[in-house]
């Protein structure tokens, strides 16, 4: 027992689960834990929100496949140097991992829009499906990244009096733990406040998500990870701006669409 407890502490430490045989990332565990609770969600509503069960399951498939895909090109986007030497790297997630979270959203909104198209169903409705399931998704992923230190944190040294909450002992990609702020913890945080809006509001679930992209628009001034620039600005800070306004200008005319029909 002493033993299986010290290959426990170590597995902890190294960020890796035991089960039986195998090793799994807590990193792999949080995700998917995220994203089995959004596909039970989806499994669920998908019958009263007029969608047979086969149906959001081609849904869930083509979102998931196209979010996955404009991550890694993203990622790929942002580390060229490395990519132009080693193009086969690309595919090669489990050894070369890296993804780019706001490519993400973009690749998901996209295959939404275009499933939806193809379905002839209006695409506020599959965002209004979605948005519970990708809010949770995206909990799950700022969760993974706090101990595994993607998306990390500007030091914070000598923060302001009003910000010390938003700081903790935390590592970065190469492992360096300093005072940082807690930027994984507030993006998941954040997904889970808005969750409730996205549960409980069908026409306008969508909504949710545009104001959880402003909330990560918002902690990209809290970011230390490199990513391209374009001029002063983060390239992830005026992809998620854009995001959202291109939901929030499809809802309203959704709505305008809807008065004039009533």
């Amino acid at each position: 027992r002493g033993g299986a407890g010290f290959w426990a502490t170590c597995a902890i430490l190294e960020g890796v689960m035991r089960i039986g045989p195998w090793w799994i990332p807590l990193y792999t565990l949080r995700v998917t834990l995220g994203a089995a609770l959004g596909v039970l969600w989806l499994w669920w509503a998908a019958p009263r929100r007029g969608f047979s069960r086969a149906r959001a399951a081609g849904l869930l498939w083509s979102v998931a496949a196209m979010a996955l895909l404009a991550a890694r090109l993203g990622y790929a986007l942002g580390q060229p140097a490395y990519f132009r030497a080693h193009p086969a790297d690309l595919w090669r997630l489990t050894a070369v991992g890296g993804v780019h979270g706001a490519s993400a959203w973009l690749g998901g909104l996209l295959a939404a829009w275009i499933w939806a198209r193809w379905a002839d169903r209006a695409p506020t409705e599959v965002w209004n499906l979605l948005a519970p399931a990708s809010l949770l998704v995206a909990a799950g992923a700022w969760w993974a990244c706090l101990d595994r230190g993607c998306a990390w944190g500007r030091v914070a040294l000598s923060s302001p009096p009003g910000w010390r909450w938003a700081v903790a002992e935390l590592p970065d990609l190469y492992h360096v733990v300093m005072p940082r702020y807690a930027v994984q913890t507030l993006g998941a945080a954040g997904a889970l406040l808005l969750l409730p809006l996205a549960l409980g509001e069908r026409r306008c679930a969508g909504l949710a998500v545009a104001l959880y992209l402003v909330g990560a628009a918002a902690l990209t001034h809290l970011r230390a990870d490199p990513v391209p620039q374009l001029g002063p600005y983060r390239a992830d800070l005026l992809l998620n701006v854009a995001l959202a306004l291109g939901l929030w200008g499809t809802y309203w005319r959704a709505w305008r669409a809807r008065m004039k029909e009533e």
